[in-house]
């Protein structure tokens, strides 16, 4: 699958099918994730699955009962080692690397849950304590987040996005004029809005 297409073809999905992930999936999934930048290289992210049902519902429950949460056939939960991380960087590094890590781990996870045909979303919204206790998780690990896993049971889906003018700013923040010299851009936002419109009566 093109990249461009991954990015922009991968959803929140929350309605999944009754079919079980392949393993040879998860492998290539989890294998992603462990690719991602991290600082210093120092890949203090750790992953657990869940799929057993009860299992699954400790997490949903944990998920103050997001009730979609419950239907997935496979659940990664990100962790972060917090001492790996505080050794290195001190406080910065365990109340930023450490969460910029996971975060890009998170990310090649579910891009490439996509690219093999799965859809995924992730829960941020969870009682850190439960989920400890639950799963046996130390002191020194940090849950940085949940993500859902499998065939997803939802149609199409569109997503809007805020044009490129309205988040860019040029040389410094909330500054939206530009020297046309040093940023030869408008032409080529205008195709690039042009394409997504066209793409957008695709649909229709």
């Amino acid at each position: 699958m093109d990249l461009e297409e991954c990015i922009k073809g991968r959803r929140s999905i929350r309605l999944y099918k009754d079919k079980d992930v392949e393993w040879e999936k998860v492998v290539k999934i989890l294998d992603a994730g462990n690719y991602a930048p991290s600082s210093g290289n120092i890949q203090n992210w750790e992953f657990i699955l869940v799929k057993d049902s009860k299992n699954v519902e400790k997490v949903a429950n944990s998920c103050y009962n997001q009730s979609f949460v419950i239907e997935a056939p496979l659940i990664f939960i990100i962790c972060a080692e917090i001492s790996k991380i505080r050794r290195l960087y001190g406080e910065k590094g365990e109340k930023v690397y450490s969460i910029q890590n996971c975060a890009m781990a998170s990310q090649n996870i579910m891009l490439m849950a996509y690219s093999l045909g799965l859809g995924s979303c992730f829960v941020g919204a969870f009682d850190e304590d439960t989920l400890k206790e639950d799963f046996n998780i130390p002191d020194n690990i940090q849950v940085m987040g949940i993500i859902t896993l499998g065939y997803s049971n939802e149609g199409d889906l569109e997503v809007r996005r805020q044009d490129l003018e309205i988040c860019t700013f040029y040389e410094k923040y909330n500054n939206t004029l530009r020297n046309i010299k040093t940023f030869p851009l408008n032409n080529m936002l205008k195709k690039r809005l042009k394409d997504i419109k066209t793409r957008k009566k695709s649909f229709t």
